[in-house]
């Protein structure tokens, strides 16, 4: 038996990268696109280096990009960091669907298993429906409104509430 607990209390970010798929099966018998495909990943391998420690992980595997952070900061912050990464995958014509969940999660480098992951998982694909990045219905989101520039999140249509990730970037607020 391990002298320490596996799994972390982590707040977890799911996203999927909508129509990734089907630019991978194209890029099969297109080498251009499937360098466009490579450079993005080492793009992201890139960022995400700036950002990987032992309280924050970010893992890109095939169309999916998990983000989770230990000792969670305060959700605006965590949403400006969503805000860069969404944004700058819609600068390459990306869309993402995701969602955001806490529990019990090991993540680190390229490891991720654990219930917080089913979950966040089982969100966007059941309950996102189109792009989007809804915050489980079960997580209470504590946000100090004081001083903010921007609304962190919003209700959508079907009472889902969702990241705000436009935001900070149309006020150009620093991400770092």
């Amino acid at each position: 038996m391990p002298d320490s607990p596996i799994y972390e209390d982590r707040l977890l970010a799911f996203l999927d990268v909508l129509g990734f798929s089907d630019r991978l099966l194209s890029s099969g018998n297109d080498q251009k696109l499937a360098q466009k495909i490579l450079d993005l990943f080492v793009s992201f391998k890139t960022l995400s280096a700036k950002f990987q420690s032992d309280d924050f992980a970010v893992t890109l595997f095939s169309d999916t990009l998990c983000i989770s952070s230990r000792e969670p900061p305060n959700f605006v912050s965590f949403s400006c960091g969503l805000s860069l990464i969404v944004t700058s995958l819609l600068g390459l014509n990306y869309t993402v669907r995701g969602a955001v969940s806490r529990g019990s999660l090991y993540h680190q480098r390229d490891i991720i298993f654990g219930p917080c992951l089913v979950r966040a998982h089982n969100l966007e694909s059941t309950m996102a429906i189109f792009p989007r990045i809804i915050i489980d219905p079960k997580l209470e989101v504590d946000i100090d409104r004081e001083g903010l520039l921007f609304e962190p999140i919003y209700d959508d249509h079907d009472a889902l509430r969702c990241v705000n990730y436009l935001s900070p970037v149309l006020l150009r607020l620093p991400f770092v």
